[in-house]
């Protein structure tokens, strides 16, 4: 086994031949490029709600127009109570 230390290269390391990762790279890509999850109310069941009409337009059982127009609608019903709870009650 190599003593080579991680932060030595990305490359394949000379050697042992293998390829190593630079933990201070990592964390920099991961501070440029990462994002959070979004948290919403049921999020699993919305999450279901868009990739159910995702996989619908992948398998050709629907097309895409009726797939982005259904994803948003079942995602909607599912926050209605959370909406219905939680939103800015305007005056009338």
């Amino acid at each position: 086994m190599c003593s080579c230390s991680p932060e030595t290269t990305t490359r394949q390391h000379g050697k042992c031949g293998r390829t190593q990762i630079q933990p201070a790279l990592t964390l920099d890509q991961l501070n440029l490029y990462g994002r959070s999850w979004f948290a919403t109310y049921n999020t699993v069941g919305v999450r279901r709600a868009l990739e159910d009409q995702v996989q619908a337009v992948l398998s050709g059982r629907a097309k895409p127009a009726h797939a982005a127009r259904t994803a948003p609608q079942n995602a909607n019903a599912l926050l209605k109570p959370y909406v219905e709870h939680t939103a800015l009650s305007l005056p009338q």
